[in-house]
């Protein structure tokens, strides 16, 4: 029987845009393409969000869950799960197939909001997972993909519960005689963010800003320097390795071609959401959002001082969100996507494109370590991970895999041709050996 599940402002922002990731896992030996078939339906029954349809309410929109056992669903996954042969893995064939897949588009009312395509090899695999961003985010990807290695080397994953998609309980305070102050609180953290926000102007990182939205490729790298190195390193400054690989974007933004367009370099990173809500919190959803790291002018050529100064932003973001600090923000965000509307969202969206309108200087985010897939198992291991997710500009995902750091650059070719991404590569390498050097 199936059920229904709301989307919170999070899962809405997804649907309206149409936006999906990519995930490519590299295996150690050529898995059988029956098993993997079956490992992955296997996700299916563990997971609700990923039987889920959209169907239109009165006023919105919900996810319409099928029950495991519905007929539809084998039929609906059939046509989800595809046998990729000859095509080998890093080939410029398998890149060309890659990128076509990453520009997809879902009928997420008709289709399921994943994809899978198996591509075996003689001694080796690779599965390429297109998902709807609607479902999850990237800590629901590293869940999902380690149930996915337990399947693979023969465990039984027990299937989740359908989870409340409500950001209340993380972002407000659990007595009711404690929200007045925290909505003050709150209200002028909003005010004092918009202030700043009109008297800044972000750089762009490239020299040709779209105005519009169109296809989007991927340049797979691994970083020069090892996590042994990198995590030294930043012992060193104090601060994480996330800080460092920011401080290297912000070093290579503040050389590159847009440097004169502006005078703050804005990048928005991920926070999660999950360890903030009281008792047990979510699993598998849409739990992160975006908080802007800012880098003025004054500090693009101060390596040093860009370091301290990202760690305190980011200091200051988890500490606003661990005291409830940027509830309002979020709400009336929720809010005004409710009652603009999915049509005039992405219109809304588009027209902020078309006018030339730059509200970040790329994107950034940091998956974290993902040796955990290879801890279920000798059977099948992963060799290499990359991830990824469609955006309105450049994109940087960081990840590692057995001390390396691989990178996801992900780019509009509107913006960007792939030799200038090549040369925004060793741009980045040299920015960070400059900080090791330090």
């Amino acid at each position: 029987m199936s059920q229904t599940g709301r989307m919170n402002q999070i899962d809405f922002t997804f649907f309206a845009l149409g936006q999906s990731g990519l995930v490519s896992l590299h295996f150690n030996t050529c898995v059988d393409a029956q098993r993997m078939r079956q490992a992955c339906r296997g996700l299916l029954n563990i997971y609700p969000r990923l039987r889920a349809l959209v169907e239109p309410t009165l006023l919105s929109y919900r996810f319409r869950i099928l029950d495991p056992q519905d007929a539809r669903l084998e039929t609906l996954f059939q046509d989800s799960f595809r046998l990729i042969e000859n095509l080998e893995y890093g080939s410029e064939a398998y890149r060309k197939h890659r990128r076509a897949l990453y520009n997809e588009a879902f009928a997420p009312e008709f289709s399921l909001p994943v994809r899978f395509h198996y591509l075996p090899g003689k001694n080796t695999s690779t599965l390429l997972f297109l998902v709807n961003h609607m479902v999850l985010d990237g800590m629901s990807a590293w869940h999902m993909f380690n149930s996915l290695m337990a399947i693979l080397n023969g465990q039984h994953p027990a299937p989740l519960a359908l989870d409340s998609p409500s950001l209340l309980p993380a972002l407000l305070e659990d007595r009711p005689s404690r929200l007045p102050d925290q909505l003050l609180r709150s209200l002028a953290r909003h005010f004092r963010n918009a202030r700043r926000l009109r008297q800044e102007k972000i750089i762009p990182l490239t020299a040709r800003p779209a105005t519009f939205l169109g296809p989007s490729d991927i340049h797979q790298h691994t970083l020069g320097p090892d996590i042994a190195t990198l995590n030294a390193r930043a012992k060193q400054f104090g601060c994480s390795i996330t800080v460092l690989l920011l401080a290297a974007l912000g070093m290579t933004a503040a050389r590159g071609p847009g440097r004169d367009a502006g005078d703050v370099i804005g990048i928005p990173m991920q926070v999660d959401l999950r360890p903030f809500f009281p008792g047990n919190p979510p699993v598998f959803g849409n739990y992160l959002i975006a908080p802007m790291i800012r880098i003025p002018r004054p500090l693009w050529d101060e390596p040093r001082a860009m370091i301290e100064e990202i760690a305190r932003q980011l200091a200051g973001h988890l500490s606003a969100v661990a005291h409830k600090d940027i509830a309002l923000p979020v709400l009336l965000e929720g809010l005004g996507n409710f009652i603009i509307g999915r049509k005039r969202f992405s219109r809304v969206l588009g027209r902020v494109k078309s006018r030339g309108v730059n509200t970040k200087t790329c994107f950034f985010s940091n998956m974290g370590n993902a040796d955990t897939l290879n801890t279920h198992g000798d059977t099948v291991r992963v060799r290499e991970i990359l991830t990824t997710t469609k955006s309105d500009g450049l994109l940087f995902i960081f990840n590692s895999l057995g001390g390396l750091i691989t990178v996801a650059f992900t780019y509009p070719e509107a913006e960007y041709t792939p030799e200038e991404i090549h040369a925004l590569v060793d741009a980045y390498e040299a920015s960070l050996a400059t900080l090791l050097e330090l």
